[in-house]
């Protein structure tokens, strides 16, 4: 079972995000969102991804490195490349992610 690999528990997160690559910026919703990866959801299929993409979460500044893990249908699954972003705190990303909901930057 998937769930099972997984290095950290995922929070529904429910935000918007922008997924960039060589050939541009695409919207995207994260669906759910951990310490180490998170799950994307796209209007169309994403094909001919590269293996690094970054992540620009709701008003982040900086984008996030990620490693795509998996695609599926609308759906992608990415790790985090803690190695390039620095080690993220559980706790520090709640409270990040509960600040975008409620409108605030990060």
């Amino acid at each position: 079972m998937l769930s099972q690999r997984r290095k950290s528990t995922r929070r529904r997160a429910l935000l918007a995000a922008k997924l960039v690559t060589p050939a541009g910026v695409t919207d995207c919703l994260v669906n759910d969102i951990s310490d180490t990866g998170a799950k994307l959801q796209f209007r169309s299929p994403q094909r001919d991804l590269p293996r690094i993409v970054q992540l620009r979460l709701g008003e982040e500044a900086h984008p996030r490195f990620c490693l795509v893990c998996w695609v599926a249908g609308l759906h992608i699954g990415v790790a985090f490349e803690n190695a390039r972003n620095g080690l993220l705190d559980a706790e520090a990303l709640q409270g990040r992610l509960a600040r975008m909901r409620d409108g605030a930057h990060a």
